[in-house]
């Protein structure tokens, strides 16, 4: 027992030694001071020998070798790079690297590895880069990282990534930069990055995301380079509330920017924002944005271009006006409105002798149906324009604007005891507040 104990103390102390000089770890090798390169040597298993304890850095690339629970323990002092990449590795067998506390960074790029069991990095507990690009990786699961509390750096870029589930990296709270681009990532839910208090700088460029829940971002307070460039995104209302600093947006389907980030538009503090090739709406909301890009000499991304409305796209935004853009906006719906009602108007007083129910049978549903698409068109082109139709027991249509609460309001008085069966649903909307009469009648 006495001589057991002697023997595991001699090894510690060993690898405890300070290197003053590496002699030849093995002869399947290129053995330079400090590093082991075994680079296309077609080697299936790691090398193994008792002189390897003060190798600091160990080069595998380009073999064929699977990793199997303690295959690193003639390696006890290595601690500045462990490089497995294309070794074609598709298991990481649970406690592989145990006896690499001290490793630094690890590379395990272009394998083909397609998930990670829970204890497939145990041991690390010094590990700073870890990078796992181009892999077949589809779920990035809970559990798998809870070791790593060191980790600074995360690279899996170019996986299959669909999936990541809630709480994954809750760990990993001295993470700076986590990289997830080109992946085939689609939703992030609320919450995804709980716990990367510390994160820096998120690539999640070249995925297909369509959606972000509102909270998907809520947990980055110390945030200041994002990345969604090159996904499907139409909504930014997740971006809100980050200390950005660079903020990348483009090729994606955004129609808008939010308040927050209008706010940083027109903010002293230092913010550049590309979002070139998207579906931007020109119209006076994109103001802040408008402005930002006439103080930028040279902007990343070159200036974005107005995709609506059609008189204006392929407009770039610094060469609108935005008087001509707010006025034309207000006064190309409003003149829709009125000229509907003036024809329909017109139509009725130019045929006296028509039996009033037989014409409301068909005229009022018609009117709702052209008011119904008006007010839709005018939501999706974000005017601020609201029409109200309003049963009321008079034989034709009229319209009445007003202005109340800074919106235009429209209200169309209908017959609705002479609509058929199907128009209610034309027109559902039914106003009883006496305010709202008086002005109409």
């Amino acid at each position: 027992m006495v001589r057991r104990h002697f023997i595991w103390i001699a090894v510690f102390l060993v690898c405890s030694l300070p290197a003053k000089g590496t002699p030849e770890c093995t002869s399947q090798c290129q053995n330079r001071s400090k590093v082991v390169e075994c680079v296309g040597r077609n080697l299936t298993r790691v090398p193994s020998s008792n002189k390897c304890q003060r190798v600091f850095s160990l080069i595998l690339d380009n073999n064929w070798i699977d990793l199997k629970t303690g295959d690193f323990a003639s390696f006890c002092g290595l601690d500045a790079v462990l490089s497995l990449n294309r070794n074609r590795i598709k298991i990481i067998s649970p406690y592989a690297f145990r006896n690499l506390s001290k490793l630094e960074k690890l590379y395990l790029n272009e394998n083909k590895l397609t998930n990670l069991s829970r204890y497939a990095f145990e041991g690390l507990t010094s590990l700073k880069r870890l990078s796992l690009s181009e892999n077949k990786l589809a779920v990035i699961e809970r559990g798998i990282f809870e070791n790593l509390i060191g980790a600074e750096i995360f690279l899996l870029n170019d996986n299959v990534i669909q999936n990541i589930e809630v709480g994954s990296f809750t760990a990993l709270r001295n993470l700076k930069q986590l990289e997830l681009r080109s992946n085939r990532i689609e939703i992030l839910l609320n919450h995804t990055f709980s716990g990367l208090s510390g994160l820096q700088e998120l690539d999640l460029s070249n995925n297909i995301v369509r959606f972000m829940e509102f909270n998907a971002f809520r947990d980055l307070t110390s945030l200041n380079r994002l990345n969604l460039s090159r996904n499907r995104i139409v909504s930014v209302s997740a971006v809100y509330d980050l200390r950005l600093t660079v903020l990348d947006l483009s090729f994606n389907k955004v129609t808008n920017l939010n308040k927050d980030l209008n706010r940083r538009l027109t903010s002293q503090h230092q913010f550049a924002i590309n979002v070139s090739n998207n579906s931007l709406i020109c119209d006076c909301d994109i103001e802040p944005l408008y402005d930002w890009y006439r103080n930028q000499s040279s902007p990343e991304g070159g200036i974005a271009q107005c995709a609506a409305p059609p008189f204006l796209h392929g407009t770039p935004l610094t060469e609108i006006s935005m008087q001509d853009v707010c006025s034309t906006n207000m006064d190309a719906t409003s003149q829709t409105l009125w000229t509907t009602a003036a024809a329909n108007s017109n139509d009725a007083m130019a045929r006296p002798g028509l039996d009033e129910k037989t014409e409301s049978s068909w005229t009022l549903p018609v009117m709702c149906v052209v008011l119904g698409l008006l007010g839709l068109l005018q939501v999706l082109l974000h005017q601020d324009y609201i029409v109200f139709p309003v049963c009321r027991t008079i034989p034709r249509a009229t319209i009445t604007p007003t202005r109340e609460l800074g919106l235009w309001i429209t209200f169309m008085d209908v017959n609705c005891d002479q609509l058929p069966p199907f128009s209610p649903a034309l027109c559902p909307v039914h106003v009883h507040t006496s305010a709202y009469m008086e002005r109409i009648a």
